[in-house]
């Protein structure tokens, strides 16, 4: 199963007057996952940019579970859901690393494009790849394993 993880600490910039995470910054921690994904499982964005190729987001469906607060832990999971020939869907679960509880699930759909904004196939090797890493997406509450990982506080 091919599923990426990153923790990301929640910053109070990114939360509300109740310090509760202001919901449009959940597509921040999708993009973090995503682009933790491709470097963990294919090439960093910045090789397909120096190319001249980008991921546009074509869709967005994001279900909120429960609140992440100012400086909660948080674990996102990422994995490829589906793959077409110019398009790529991921799916994500962000979960409280402490608590382990399930916060948000959501997706998100992407056309590839080249810099004057046409959709361009992927290209074979690409698709290949791609492909190989597809995962269905995951039914389970809780993630799969924790990632240990020192913070400024030296907290883990």
């Amino acid at each position: 199963m091919k599923v990426s993880r990153v923790e990301r600490r929640v910053i109070f910039a990114e939360t509300d007057a109740m310090q509760v995470v202001y919901y449009g910054n959940y597509l921040k921690y999708f993009e973090v996952g995503r682009a933790e994904f491709f470097r963990q499982f294919d090439l960093p964005f910045t090789h397909y940019i120096e190319k001249g190729l980008y991921l546009a987001v074509t869709d967005v469906a994001v279900k909120y579970h429960r609140p992440a607060r100012y400086d909660d832990l948080l674990l996102i999971e990422t994995r490829l859901t589906h793959v077409g020939r110019a398009t790529l869907n991921l799916g994500y679960v962000l979960y409280n690393q402490d608590t382990r509880q399930k916060l948000v699930t959501g997706t998100t759909g992407h056309a590839v494009l080249d810099e004057k904004g046409s959709v361009r196939r992927f290209e074979p090797d690409f698709a290949e790849r791609m492909h190989a890493l597809v995962t269905p997406p995951d039914s389970s509450n809780r993630p799969r394993s924790r990632i240990h990982a020192h913070t400024p506080t030296g907290r883990q």
